[in-house]
C-alpha cells in the first residue's frame, strides 16, 4: 500500500447465498476476516492474514417456500444444506441454529472487532445484517467505471458481475464455484486485493482503509 499509510486494519469480505431477493431467507452466509499491517517491518510489512472465518448454511426461515429461481442459480436446495450443516459440525464441533434470523447475534459476534466491510453488490448482502455495518466498500460500483460494460441505455454502464470484474484482473477461477458463498468471499478478497495494486484505483482503496471513503454515500444510478 500507499508507504505513508500507517494501518493495522480487520477487513471482513462477506457474501449470502439466498432463497430470492431481499427479505428472503438466506441459506449460506460465508465470511473471512483478513489483518492488513502496515505498522510492522521486514517481511511482515504490509503483510494480508486470514484471522478467521464464518461459513454456514441454513434452512428457510418457518413458511417460506423454495424459490426454484434462486435455487437453480446456488444449488441450495434443503438435502445440500442438510449435508453442508453436517460436515460442518464434524468438522468444526459447533452446532448453530436451523435460520440464519436465529444465528444474527453469531455473526454479530464475529463481527465486533472489525470496522471494514466489503462485497460484491454490498447493498443486497448487508440488507440481510440486522446490525449497522460502518465503512463498506462495493467491488461492484467501485468498477463500474473501470470495466464500462455497456447498460441498457446509451451512454450508460452496467454493474458488473463479480466474474466479469476477476475477468478483468485477469484473476484465476473456476465458473463452476461461483455463487457458491464462500469461494464469491474468496474471489471478493482476490479482487479487492488487485485493486489494491492496480495504479487506476488503488486509490479508492487507500481512502476506504483510512475511513475517508464509503461505496454507498457515493452510489449514483446505474443501469444494470
Amino acid at each position: 500500500m500507499n508507504k505513508e499509510i500507517k494501518l493495522n486494519k480487520n477487513i471482513i469480505f462477506f457474501d449470502v447465498e439466498t432463497n430470492g431477493f431481499q427479505g428472503s431467507s438466506v441459506l449460506s452466509m460465508s465470511a473471512i476476516k483478513v489483518n492488513y499491517n502496515s505498522e510492522n517491518s521486514g517481511e511482515e510489512r504490509n503483510k494480508w492474514k486470514k484471522v478467521s472465518e464464518f461459513n454456514r448454511f441454513y434452512f428457510r426461515n418457518e413458511g417460506e417456500e423454495l424459490n426454484e429461481g434462486a435455487i437453480n442459480v446456488n444449488g441450495l436446495t434443503d438435502d445440500v444444506i442438510l449435508s453442508e450443516r453436517k460436515n460442518i459440525i464434524q468438522n468444526t464441533g459447533i452446532e448453530y441454529p436451523l435460520t440464519f434470523k436465529e444465528d444474527m447475534d453469531n455473526f454479530f459476534l464475529f463481527c465486533q472487532d472489525t470496522s471494514h466491510f466489503v462485497a460484491h453488490n454490498i447493498k443486497f448482502d448487508r440488507s440481510f445484517v440486522d446490525f449497522p455495518l460502518q465503512n463498506q466498500f462495493d467491488t461492484m460500483l467501485e468498477n463500474i467505471e473501470v470495466l464500462k460494460l455497456p447498460g441498457k441505455f446509451e451512454g450508460s454502464y452496467k454493474w458488473p458481475k463479480l466474474m466479469e470484474c476477476i475477468e478483468h484482473y485477469k484473476i484465476p477461477y473456476e465458473e463452476k464455484n461461483l455463487h457458491g458463498s464462500y469461494y464469491d468471499v474468496l474471489m471478493t478478497f482476490r479482487l479487492f486485493y488487485k485493486m489494491s495494486k492496480d495504479p487506476e484505483i488503488k486509490n479508492k482503496i487507500y481512502d476506504f482503509m483510512n475511513g475517508r471513503s464509503d461505496s454507498q454515500s457515493k452510489m449514483k444510478t446505474y443501469s444494470r
